[in-house]
């Protein structure tokens, strides 16, 4: 059976009774899986001190003790050299000044606590360890799910310690692949996520008198007919044309302005709608602005005569509204 032999016994440690107390602790492991007590006294012997090294082989010829005498009383004067004048106020300052190091893991940790706590003549060791690995432990979000426990053991303790290690281990490795592959979202990203995009405006529409956003698709008067100016894209309740004017109608239909002249030329308005040069009123506008008061000055209860300027009024009413209606999509979003 192949086993891993003990490390040799090092006085020039600092703290010789911790370095003996490991070792012997490696040699009764050792001893035992050996079955060196079955074996002759002086076998016995040479064995420990082979193991011990040549400063043990050194010391142990200065102790008033001879081979026939056996193992176990060199391991007491062993006992006794190495732990001469014990300081156990040092001892539990080295304990207590114990912290975890960089890249140091939570095992090896442990490991070196329940090494000093042997030293330490503390009446009750498991406390003393959980306490210190709550306070010594690097990771600040381990040490505060650590301090979330109200009743935490020592088997508590380590097992968080544990888990939270191998959680940031395994974050850190998705990390790591996802920064590989261009999978992590930077910060931007994930704020630009986060925020919701911002709603549309709302308001008061001009063509249906209703409050939606201000879009074509969310009208319901866009692309209905006026009840009351014929024109398209508004109701007739935001119809600016006043009561019993006539409807504007597409050029070349009945319902123009034709029959009306003027005093100057005797030119009909009948004329004026096969004129190429004026532009086409074959849809009314949404909301007539500029026109309305010209229009409304012009026009006469019962369709009567008409004098030249209210004929020039008119005229400039529907070239106000034909550009109103040509810029009214516009308005849209």
């Amino acid at each position: 059976m192949n086993l891993r032999a003990p490390t040799e016994l090092n006085f020039s440690a600092v703290n010789m009774a911790a370095e003996w107390a490991r070792f012997s602790r490696d040699w009764k492991y050792y001893a035992a899986a050996k079955e060196l007590a079955e074996k002759p006294v002086l076998v016995q012997v040479g064995t420990f001190l082979n193991y011990a090294g040549i400063g043990a082989q050194e010391v142990a010829s200065h102790f008033q003790w001879q081979d026939s005498d056996g193992l176990p009383p060199l391991l007491e004067k062993f006992e006794a050299y190495c732990n001469p004048r014990r300081n156990v106020v040092l001892e539990r300052y080295n304990f207590h000044a114990r912290v975890q190091q960089p890249g140091e893991s939570i095992t090896t940790f442990l490991a070196a606590l329940r090494s000093l706590v042997v030293t330490c003549e503390f009446p009750d060791p498991d406390n003393m360890i959980r306490d210190r690995l709550v306070i010594g432990v690097a990771d600040r979000a381990t040490q505060r799910a650590l301090l979330r426990q109200a009743d935490l053991t020592l088997t508590a303790a380590v097992d968080i310690a544990l888990s939270e290690e191998a959680s940031r281990r395994d974050q850190q490795c998705m990390g790591s692949a996802g920064s590989a592959t261009g999978d992590v979202l930077n910060p931007s990203e994930v704020s630009a996520i986060s925020q919701p995009s911002p709603a549309p405006a709302v308001s008061r529409c001009r063509f249906c008198a209703r409050v939606h956003v201000m879009q074509r698709s969310s009208c319901p008067a866009w692309g209905q007919s006026c009840h009351a100016c014929g024109g398209r894209n508004h109701f007739s309740a935001c119809c600016g044309r006043p009561a019993g004017a006539r409807p504007l109608s597409p050029r070349g239909q009945d319902g123009g302005f034709s029959g009306v002249t003027t005093r100057s030329g005797g030119a009909s308005t009948g004329q004026r709608r096969n004129d190429s040069r004026l532009p086409p009123r074959s849809v009314a506008p949404p909301v007539p602005v500029a026109g309305d008061r010209g229009l409304r000055s012009a026009t006469r209860a019962g369709g009567g005569r008409r004098d030249r300027d209210g004929v020039a009024a008119i005229e400039q009413a529907d070239q106000d509204a034909e550009q109103v209606q040509v810029g009214g999509p516009a308005l849209w979003h």
